[in-house]
């Protein structure tokens, strides 16, 4: 027995503290979801709405994967083409360059056979140059690109486009097609003179001209050729325009699909001249993407290899950083077009309209999540609140409910209504659902920020749960918690004082953190300004779009704080009131074995909880394209803090007697990894051990859940190796 003692006495010795660890270790991890009877493909991969497509050997395995960027969130998302089809591959995410804003273009600038980074610049275009051997690497090239007009200038179109990069003269060279920044009537051509004049391929623009083929932009579906638009038309920039150069005939020139911010077609426009000489003549419409219920505006196409058959196919999306006038269903905004014909004679055919979104949890715009036990089962169900939805005409915020149908420890979730409690007939916006304890009766209320149409601010609402076991509201009787000075801010309610009440704790879109102490009660809250700057995290355009989240990571009574903001990065902050800082570097990229910031988007929205039950803590962060990306911490596992000091001796176990010792009163369950109970309940008496004949369990991994009486709960791995 006093061997035991020694041993136990090591154990303790060697842990660390919650609050004194520095290093937390996220991977992205796979949770099964089932949509209509369907499993996704890849559920977590953070949805998809303003979509630029291009292809990149990611892998070097010779086959071109996908990079897609989202204007909406300037997030940036990799997809592996393996077998035929595209599986999320997020590690490759990281690899790509920072600060990627409004667009990007994949293209070999300098012909050595590897696509080259086009991306907006401050100051017009920036190009880093694919410097890669057997991992991605990018060097800055040129920030801005110049092209020589009636003297050196930034080669500068308007952020919002999509301008033509592409060997228009067909010399190895990439030439440059924009609409005119001042006026968007006309297009600028700017030659690439590097093969010329050096006989190898770089970057040397001119500007040839600017008015590219005598075109004249006049409105949606209306252009004029070698003459401007009427003096009545529309002649100044009234949006961004998208362009894509194509030869659809075999003639060696090229004609242009291009769309306008406004407008809901694409246009084609037929050359008739050759690719030395481009000239225009005439116009139809390409193409509608959508349907009357669903139109999709500021059409942008892509023209790539999308099923990996030797063609080209077409991808088109919209280029809207936001549906400003909420009249498209943005979980349809990705449509694949087959190329039935060949890359000489194409012939596009429509196959899907939410291509690959349909693999993935997506919800249209904004998603916003939140978990909890709502059917007392003993696991953590999903709900997903959005911007809205039009139906019928009608702009409204759905709650989705994705039920936990996994075990305790192997979750899995299945969508079960995609309109929970019918909170569409609130006819609010920008529901985000957050559940507490409001009235102390040990049941989860449901807690919602939302808006109307006609108010900028927001609302807090409640809805006091009338159940113990499943989930019972009564829509009729919500009721107004506290009004917020405006929509863009981020509300969390949590006991920051440790005085039993809820306090509120806003993330600014300024970057400010504010404390508001609640001096009232939690059904009537009276919310004081007690800090405007918490943390010290105060004003700052580093930092806007600051989104909270409040949890007991550690599960040792003290609350921590994670924080998502403009700039991608997730930040954990540890026992914040004595914080001494935030963790921010917590993804571990697998390609490189490093850790790595987040790079979730402009806005996003994080909850935690602990999925599988065994002390860590899993993270979900709802992004702007309407998805959720999914993080597990590998690194807490081991290293939680012990409620009650529960210790297991010897482990690994190889037969015979295994000890579960608690330092205070509590019952324990043992599951097998697969999540079925072995041994339902074990009462444990402070400092009393439990004696277990692990030579009755098969070989395997178990997992040990203790309960305290306080209902804290720790779980600890046991390895049975008889």
């Amino acid at each position: 027995m006093k061997n035991l003692i020694l041993q136990f006495s090591l154990t303790c010795s060697l842990f660390i503290p919650g609050p004194l660890l520095a290093q937390f270790e996220f991977t992205n991890a796979q949770i099964p979801v089932t949509i209509e009877n369907l499993e996704l493909a890849m559920p977590w991969a953070g949805g998809l709405n303003s979509i630029q497509y291009n292809v990149l050997d990611l892998n070097f395995d010779g086959t071109n994967d996908l990079v897609l960027f989202d204007r909406s969130s300037n997030r940036l998302s990799t997809y592996l083409m393996e077998d035929g089809v595209f599986s999320y591959a997020p590690e490759f995410e990281v690899l790509f360059p920072s600060n990627l804003v409004s667009w990007i273009q994949l293209r070999d600038y300098d012909c050595d056979g590897l696509n080259d980074l086009f991306t907006d610049s401050q100051q017009g275009m920036r190009v880093f140059r694919n410097t890669s051997t057997s991992s991605l690497s990018w060097e800055l090239i040129q920030d801005p690109v110049s092209t020589l007009g009636s003297q050196i200038i930034n080669l500068f179109f308007n952020a919002s486009d999509i301008a033509s990069i592409v060997d228009l003269d067909g010399d190895g060279d990439l030439d440059v097609l924009a609409y005119n920044f001042a006026t968007g009537e006309n297009i600028d051509y700017h030659q690439n003179m590097s093969v010329e004049r050096t006989g190898t391929c770089g970057l040397d623009f001119v500007r040839i001209t600017r008015n590219y083929g005598g075109i004249s932009e006049c409105d949606c579906g209306d252009y004029n050729f070698n003459e401007p638009c009427p003096a009545n038309g529309r002649i100044l920039h009234s949006g961004g325009k998208t362009l894509l150069s194509i030869d659809l005939d075999n003639d060696g020139d090229m004609e242009l699909l291009t769309g306008e911010e406004t407008c809901d077609e694409l246009t084609l426009l037929t050359n008739t001249g050759n690719k030395v000489s481009s000239s225009f003549d005439e116009f139809m419409e390409f193409n509608k993407p959508g349907t009357e219920a669903n139109r999709i505006y500021f059409p942008g196409a892509y023209h790539i290899d999308l099923n990996n058959d030797g063609t080209k196919d077409l991808a088109v999306s919209t280029n809207l950083r936001a549906s400003d006038n909420n009249d498209m269903d943005l979980s349809r905004t990705s449509f694949f077009y087959q190329n039935m014909g060949s890359n000489s004679f194409p012939d596009f055919e429509l196959i899907e309209t939410n291509f690959l979104q349909n693999q993935m949890i997506d919800i249209g715009e904004y998603a916003y999540p939140a978990f909890a036990d709502y059917d007392r089962d003993g696991d953590q169900d999903l709900f997903v609140g959005n911007k809205g939805t039009n139906v019928h005409g009608n702009f409204k915020s759905k709650l989705q409910l994705f039920e936990n149908t996994g075990s305790a420890l192997e979750p899995s979730f299945s969508l079960i209504t995609d309109d929970y409690q019918q909170l569409s007939a609130l006819n609010l916006t920008d529901l985000k659902p957050q559940f507490v304890d409001l009235n102390s009766d040990n049941r989860l209320d449901l807690v919602l920020t939302g808006t109307a149409d006609s108010d900028p601010s927001a609302k807090m609402l409640f809805l006091l749960n009338k159940s113990s076991s499943k989930f019972q509201f009564d829509i009729t009787e919500i009721e107004v918690l506290s009004e917020l000075s405006a929509l863009s801010d981020h509300p969390t309610l949590a006991d920051m004082n440790s005085d039993g009440t809820l306090d509120l704790l806003i993330g600014r879109t300024t970057g400010a953190l504010e404390l508001y102490e609640n001096i009232g009660q939690n059904l009537s809250p009276d919310f004081q300004l007690a800090n405007a700057n918490f943390l010290n995290i105060n004003i700052s355009v580093d930092r806007i779009n600051l989104v909270p989240f409040v949890f007991d990571i550690f599960r040792d009574g003290v609350q921590d704080l994670i924080t998502t903001d403009r700039s991608g990065e997730l930040s954990i902050y540890p026992d914040f009131n004595n914080s001494t800082g935030a963790t921010r570097k917590i993804l571990k990229n697998t390609l490189i074995e490093e850790l790595q910031s987040t790079k979730l988007g402009r806005i996003s929205w994080p909850v935690i909880s602990d999925l599988y039950n065994t002390g860590s803590i899993d993270l979900a962060i709802g992004t702007i394209p309407g998805g959720i990306i999914f993080l597990r911490d590998t690194t807490l596992m081991s290293n939680l803090p012990n409620e009650g000091n529960l210790e297991i001796f010897p482990n690994p176990t190889s037969g015979g007697t295994t000890f579960i010792r608690s330092s205070i009163n509590g019952t324990a369950q043992i599951f097998n990894i697969s999540g079925k109970i072995v041994l339902s309940e074990i009462s444990l008496s402070a400092s009393q051990p439990f004696l277990l004949e692990s030579t009755l369990y098969p070989n395997g991994v178990y997992v040990i859940r203790f309960i305290s009486q306080s209902g804290k709960v720790t779980s600890r791995r046991l390895v049975v190796s008889n």
